[in-house]
């Protein structure tokens, strides 16, 4: 196993919307592993934006990410805009905690984090696929000048379970999902107490 370290120092801390030095999870390799699956992606209306959801072990600070850049020219998506992430990961239990989402218009980028914190639970168990949910991205704006114009103010996710679809997208182009057994995870947002994570598009 190698460990790497992030600095907010460098290109790849700001294309990635990082703050700070933080240690990374290890790759992991173990027989036991098991697989965390995610759909990320963003609303119609959301465009121009980097999108980050980080998840660590519980009780340790070495963390993840599950990463979607609308700006990405290399990237294909899975379905209209979005993508299935998929991380192999030690068995234990793990939490998505925090989020980032970088808007790039021009010259000019804006960035939002939850001001809320807050902790999404999950278990990794040997060999076996637990799938997340799906979290698409909404940019909440705010009128001026007498609602004329609007200004971005946060980015909240929807998320729902579309664990059908998903692992059927990531199935096709990873043979070895086929094999375990997938457990929806997918939290209900209406018991998560989150002004920014919702059932329904703000």
């Amino acid at each position: 196993m190698r460990r790497r370290i992030l600095c907010s120092a460098g290109a790849l801390a700001t294309t990635l919307g990082l703050a700070g030095c933080a240690p990374t999870l290890p790759t992991y390799t173990g027989a036991d592993a098991g697989r965390a699956v995610i759909g990320i992606g963003a609303g119609p209306e959301t465009r121009n934006f980097m999108l980050n959801l980080s998840y660590r072990r519980v009780g340790s600070e070495a963390s993840g990410m599950f990463h979607f850049s609308q700006l990405s020219l290399a990237e294909r998506p899975d379905y209209r805009d979005g993508v299935i992430r998929a991380e192999l990961l030690a068995p234990g239990e793990y939490e998505l905690y925090t989020y980032s989402a970088t808007r790039y218009v021009g010259m000019t980028q804006t960035s939002f984090k939850p001001r809320q914190p807050f902790s999404i639970r999950f278990t990794i168990r040997p060999g076996e696929t637990t799938y997340l949910g799906n979290y698409e991205a909404y940019h909440v704006t705010r009128p001026q000048l007498f609602g004329l114009l609007s200004q971005d103010v946060a980015i909240a996710w929807v998320v729902s379970s579309r664990i059908t679809r998903d692992m059927a997208l990531l199935s096709g182009r990873d043979t070895a999902v086929r094999l375990s057994p997938a457990t929806d995870a997918t939290p209900d947002p209406r018991k998560l107490g989150h002004p920014l994570l919702r059932a329904t598009p703000p």
